[in-house]
């Protein structure tokens, strides 16, 4: 049994798993910039699997908290939706080498 206070009541035709990650996602988000890795104003912060939820979540935290996101996704079509949330510079793996990448070699 659960203590009522700390359950959440969710829609009957939300599935448990998407559910769970309405809290998890964006505390792990959080937690990362703000405890672990502790990013600071005007610092880069590159994350492969940016397209992922938790990436989308870093990268919005980023435009807020005015620090700068490096995303490498695999797929062109996140692109844009990256930028749009407010990437700084992205590089699609479909189309890039992320080994080779030099200045302007990405979409900003």
């Amino acid at each position: 049994m659960a203590d009522a206070g700390r359950v959440l009541a969710v829609p009957d035709t939300m599935s448990a798993s998407t559910a769970s990650q309405l809290l998890t996602n964006p505390l792990t988000a959080v937690l990362l910039v703000t405890r672990e890795l502790v990013v600071a104003r005007d610092e880069w912060l590159l994350q492969t699997a940016a397209g992922s939820t938790v990436g989308k979540l870093v990268v919005q935290l980023g435009h807020h908290y005015g620090f700068k996101t490096f995303n490498v996704v695999r797929r062109r079509s996140a692109v844009q939706e990256l930028l749009e949330l407010g990437g700084t510079e992205v590089i699609c793996t479909e189309d890039q080498d992320v080994g080779r990448a030099r200045g302007g070699d990405y979409r900003r």
